[in-house]
């Protein structure tokens, strides 16, 4: 993680909408600032926190979280910006090959949520 932290110059955060996604987003937050304050990357930029795997419809945790990352993080919680939970994920991490290589609706529908985060957060793929 450091090393790639190293070589980027924009950060994108996902975080869960549960607990692991809170302590998530901390722990990064803390190693981008430490590769930071070490003069690893001083100009890394941190993005975006991006809400990730969101459950559809009402869920109180998921409120409840990202109403805890938008207090705390302020205009860097991208609730505008979401990827949906989606099997493909699981499918095509287990299986170690990119989303984009999925066949079917769900996997285009999810590569364009990516897309669209990468464009809506000036980041080029």
């Amino acid at each position: 993680m450091t090393s790639a932290l190293v070589a980027a110059t924009d950060v994108l955060i996902p975080a869960t909408l549960d607990e692991d996604g809170r302590i998530g987003a901390t722990e990064a937050l803390s190693t981008i600032k430490l590769v930071k304050d070490l003069g690893m990357n001083p100009d890394l930029r941190v993005v975006g926190i991006i809400p990730s795997i969101v459950p559809g419809g009402r869920s109180t945790l998921k409120d409840a979280m990202g109403e805890f990352l938008a207090d705390t993080y302020g205009s860097l919680y991208r609730d505008d910006l979401v990827i949906p939970r989606h099997s493909v994920r699981q499918q095509t991490r287990f299986a170690c090959v990119p989303i984009t290589d999925a066949p079917g609706r769900e996997a285009q529908a999810l590569a364009d949520v990516y897309d669209r985060i990468l464009t809506a957060s000036g980041v080029e793929a």
